[in-house]
């Protein structure tokens, strides 16, 4: 994530590096929707597919979601 981060720093991007899934969540709430979400499938204490399961069922259906 973090060499990605580096490639698209040129750009006209916003980037948000949460540490888990739960902090992830807690940072939708109070920011700015993104357009598209990749997400670390081995995160710690809430993994990416469960994060993303709860994004798209229970908060915010219409984001965007691409798993590492």
């Amino acid at each position: 994530m973090q060499r990605l981060s580096i490639c698209l720093n040129g750009y006209e991007i916003f980037i948000s590096m949460p540490a888990n899934g739960n902090e992830f969540i807690k940072k939708l709430n109070l920011q700015h929707l993104p357009d598209i979400a990749l997400l670390d499938i081995q995160m710690p204490q809430m993994d990416g597919y469960r994060t993303a399961e709860w994004i798209t069922k229970k908060l915010f259906p219409q984001i965007k979601i691409l798993g590492a």
